[in-house]
């Protein structure tokens, strides 16, 4: 299962994606995140994409605390890995 912004363009049968819109309240997601064994975070922004440093925050941080927070209380057994790209060049 995907959790996504919009539609992914990579489609297969074993993938279901959830359109997403308001990546500071994952509440709704409480049931799916409910089953998962293992959230994978993939979410953040570069420095050089951000156009503030508040929406560098709220991207990298807020919106990751948010899943992980909810991930946590709808299966407290759940393990949450957060994907960075910290070191990752901007070419």
């Amino acid at each position: 299962m995907a959790v996504s912004r919009r539609p992914l363009s990579h489609q297969h049968a074993k993938l279901q994606t959830i359109v997403h819109r308001d990546f500071l309240d994952f509440g709704p997601l409480a049931p799916v995140l409910s089953r998962a064994d293992v959230v994978l975070c993939a979410l953040g922004v570069s420095w050089y994409q951000a156009k503030s440093e508040s929406e560098y925050r709220k991207i990298t941080h807020d919106y990751v605390l948010a899943s992980a927070r909810t991930a946590a209380v709808a299966n407290p057994a759940v393990r949450f890995c957060f994907v960075s790209g910290h070191g990752a060049s901007k070419d």
